[in-house]
C-alpha cells in the first residue's frame, strides 16, 4: 500500500473516488473477477445497498464496493462507516501504485479489485465481514486475499472485535487457538509449510483474520501463509464446541 506523506494528499485522493462512486449502476460481468468466494455468505444485496467505484486509465483497472446497511443501527453505522473508508483508501492507494507501475514500463493488464462479503449479519449484536481483494501488478500471476473483520455491540459500544473477546477474561486463548489452528493444518490438504516445519505457529494478524459463522469461527490464511501459492487459500473452521467451555457466550451469535 501507498505511504501518503500528507493528510491532505490521502483526503485530496479519497475526495477524488468518492465524485467517481456510480451509485446504482448495474453490475458488470467483471464486477466479481476475486478468485475466492466465501462459503455461505449472504447476499450482499439483501441487506444493503450496494457502492460500486470504479476507474481505470492506459494500462490500469481499478473496482471496488462498499455496503450501506438497509437497517440502521449503531452497530450497522459503524460497520459500514469503516468499510467505506478502508474501501476508498485501498482504492486510492491501490490506484497509485498501479499508475506508478505503468509508469515504470510493467506490462499487462495491472488491476485491483475488492469486494466485501458478510458471514453473519446480526444487526443490533454482530456483523463478520471479509474483504475480499485482487491485485495484479505485473509477473506470472495477481496475488489475493482475506481480509476480516468483526463488528460487536458490546454493552452501549459498538466496535471492532478481535479473537479474544469470543473468549472469557483470563483464558489463554493465545495458546490454545495457536495449538488448535497447528494441529488442523498439519492434517489439511495444500498447508505444506505447516507440514515441513516452515510455518511452526500462528501469528497475532492471522489468529484474527477469523469470520464469524452462526456455528463457529472459520480462519483464513491467504497464499504462502501455510503453502504455496498453488494451494491457494486454506479456511480452517472450529465450532464452538471445538472452541471449548472458554468461550464468552455474551458474544456469541
Amino acid at each position: 500500500m501507498k505511504t501518503y506523506r500528507t493528510w491532505i494528499q490521502l483526503a485530496v485522493s479519497l475526495m477524488a473516488f468518492v465524485a467517481a462512486d456510480f451509485v446504482g449502476l448495474p453490475a458488470r460481468a467483471d464486477d466479481y473477477l476475486t478468485p475466492i468466494q466465501l462459503p455461505n455468505a449472504i447476499p450482499l444485496k439483501t441487506i444493503a445497498t450496494v457502492h460500486r467505484i470504479r476507474d481505470a486509465g492506459k494500462g490500469w483497472k481499478v473496482f471496488g464496493c462498499y455496503p450501506e446497511f438497509t437497517l440502521v443501527t449503531p452497530l450497522t453505522t459503524v460497520a459500514q462507516n469503516r468499510l467505506r473508508r478502508d474501501c476508498l483508501k485501498d482504492l486510492a492507494s491501490s490506484t497509485s501504485d498501479l499508475k506508478a507501475s505503468v509508469a515504470a514500463g510493467v506490462d499487462g493488464a495491472l488491476e485491483y479489485q475488492q469486494a466485501p462479503q458478510v458471514t453473519l449479519y446480526e444487526p443490533n449484536h454482530l456483523i463478520s465481514t471479509a474483504d475480499l481483494e485482487y491485485e495484479y501488478q505485473g509477473g506470472a500471476h495477481g496475488d489475493f486475499g482475506v481480509s476480516c473483520i468483526t463488528f460487536g455491540q458490546v454493552g452501549a459500544v459498538a466496535r471492532v472485535l478481535t479473537v479474544g473477546d469470543f473468549f472469557l477474561s483470563g483464558k489463554d486463548y493465545h495458546t490454545f487457538l495457536n495449538g488448535a489452528l497447528m494441529a488442523k493444518l498439519k492434517a489439511m490438504a495444500g498447508a505444506d509449510w505447516a507440514q515441513d516445519g516452515t510455518m511452526t505457529s500462528v501469528t497475532n494478524d492471522q489468529l484474527n483474520n477469523f469470520s464469524v459463522y452462526p456455528d463457529g469461527l472459520v480462519w483464513h490464511f491467504d497464499p504462502y501463509a501455510a503453502g504455496s501459492f498453488a494451494s491457494g487459500e486454506i479456511n480452517v473452521k472450529m465450532t464452538w464446541a471445538e472452541l471449548g467451555p472458554g468461550l464468552n457466550k455474551a458474544v456469541l451469535p
